[in-house]
């Protein structure tokens, strides 16, 4: 099994780990240090030599590696396709939506549905670049927030609270578990380079879980 996640494996540390990014640059020539962890903050910005400064460089450094990324997506699916003939499945997609007792029928109308719905999407990506005032709309222009002058951000301090006022309810022996994961360092809160982007809980039977 290690050695079928190897092309996954491969991909994980190359964007995590060995991957870097230019700064991105602001509207005023103010440069930003760009990571997995930044890029979606930069997008949400107001600013949209900065959006545009980091989508570029983003997807100029997965650019830059091609081959790479092109071998390990075909290793990928080589594993795919020998997992579904190893356990006698039909396909690949077969195999994959199994795990969830998913049936093909069900995969097949979701995008159906998704393809008939497709005109409010559009419907609204219309709007969306009319609200900003944009004469032609990017990828970099989809998660600045539409409404001007609102800015939300919450401490992770802040945001601890809330959590744990939140999860009263399930009784003082969670609570209490909780609040050790929080005060041992169970969670790595803060943007830093190499770290794996996203929000992820892993432990073994031997260690306590850590986020």
């Amino acid at each position: 099994q290690d050695a079928l996640s190897t092309p996954s494996n491969v991909y994980g540390m190359f964007s995590n780990a060995d991957l870097e990014f230019e700064d991105a640059i602001d509207k005023d020539g103010q440069a930003y240090p760009l990571t997995q962890g930044t890029f979606i903050k930069y997008l949400e910005s107001d600013d949209r030599e900065l959006r545009a400064s980091a989508f570029r460089n983003v997807y100029k450094a997965y650019g830059a590696h091609n081959n790479t990324l092109g071998a390990t997506l075909a290793g990928e699916v080589k594993k795919n396709v020998f997992n579904a003939r190893t356990h006698h499945y039909r396909s690949a997609r077969e195999r994959a939506l199994s795990n969830n007792h998913i049936p093909e029928a069900v995969y097949d109308n979701l995008i159906k549905t998704v393809h008939k719905y497709l005109p409010l999407l559009h419907r609204y990506t219309k709007l969306r670049q009319e609200l900003l005032g944009l004469d032609d709309l990017k990828m970099y222009d989809l998660y600045t927030p539409l409404v001007k002058d609102v800015k939300f951000e919450m401490p992770y301090e802040e945001a601890k609270s809330w959590m744990l006022k939140a999860l009263e309810p399930m009784g003082e022996e969670y609570l209490n578990v909780v609040k050790e994961g929080l005060d041992n360092r169970w969670v790595d809160v803060y943007e830093n380079k190499g770290k794996r982007s996203g929000g992820y809980s892993s432990g073994g039977h031997l260690t306590n879980p850590f986020i």
